[in-house]
């Protein structure tokens, strides 16, 4: 494995919460949609507050 456990469990806690489970590995593919809805949902709660 090239990557140290925890960094990699540290990695998925920070990025997708408590949800999932250590042994969680997503693909760089999936990481990506993750993020972007991350940032479409943070886009969304933002609005309301800048009109």
């Amino acid at each position: 494995m090239p990557y140290p456990f925890m960094e990699l469990n540290d990695a998925a806690e920070l990025n997708l919460g408590d949800d999932f489970n250590d042994d969680v590995c997503l693909s760089n593919a999936e990481v990506a949609v993750i993020l972007d809805k991350q940032k479409t949902d943070y886009v969304e709660q933002k609005k309301p507050l800048t009109r």
